[in-house]
């Protein structure tokens, strides 16, 4: 896969764990089950250095924009009073 996305870097690649999916609505990635997907974006870890390795790995909950290319934050909930 990396060889491949390399010698075509608009390619994303996608490597999914045994009992692991992904749940993909419009340019979204959600990472389901009870392991881990890798991302291969050779854009983004060039342009970070390399210095994380060459794979993002993402665990269950965890969502990836497809479009931007990148890790997107869980969404911060506010407590209300008696919470």
């Amino acid at each position: 896969m990396v060889k491949l996305i390399r010698i075509s870097p608009k390619l994303i690649g996608i490597g999914l764990d045994e009992a692991t999916a992904i749940v993909v609505q419009k340019d979204t990635l959600e990472v389901i089950g009870n392991s881990y997907v890798a991302i291969y974006d050779y854009n983004t870890i060039i342009g970070n250095g390399e210095k994380d390795g060459p794979f993002l790995f993402l665990h269950a909950g965890q969502r990836y924009d497809l479009a931007d290319r990148k890790v997107l934050r869980a969404a911060v909930r506010s407590r209300g009073i008696g919470d």
